[in-house]
């Protein structure tokens, strides 16, 4: 599912640039919450999840804190 949105890659590493592209077409508001959920991403990468609602459990854990 992450493959087919781009986030990673075949070889299941973070597609990093994809963020960056993400970033630079984000309003300046809204670039705090973008690099948060790139950080979940990556600890989801990391457990070797790719469950999107993990991914997205993950991010509203982070916006709680």
């Amino acid at each position: 599912m992450l493959e087919s949105e781009g986030i990673l890659r075949a070889d299941g590493t973070l597609n990093e640039e994809m963020f960056d592209e993400i970033i630079e077409e984000t309003p300046p508001e809204q670039i705090k919450l973008v690099v948060e959920l790139k950080e979940c991403v990556k600890d989801i990468v990391v457990k070797e999840c790719d469950d999107i609602a993990k991914l997205m459990e993950c991010f509203n854990e982070s916006r709680n804190i």
